[in-house]
């Protein structure tokens, strides 16, 4: 599952997320696991910072937060 990436749902087909350079290469990688028919597509789409702040979003979605952690 996509989720397993840290990616979350956006709509049935459609997930968000940041994923750094590693993390996307992994994905990529194991793409045909995650496709079923031939008319299945999947496009990773990256987004520089700077052109994160021209997403405009009309609904109840919000952009996935990098969020940092504290280890404990």
């Amino acid at each position: 599952m996509l989720q397993h990436y840290g990616l979350y749902r956006v709509q049935k087909s459609v997930f968000a997320g940041y994923l750094d350079l590693k993390r996307r290469l992994d994905l990529a990688d194991k793409l045909d696991l995650y496709i079923s028919s031939d008319n299945d597509n999947i496009v990773l789409i990256p987004i520089c910072k700077n052109c994160e702040e021209s997403i405009f979003i009309e609904g109840f979605t919000e952009i996935p937060q990098i969020k940092d952690f504290d280890f404990v």
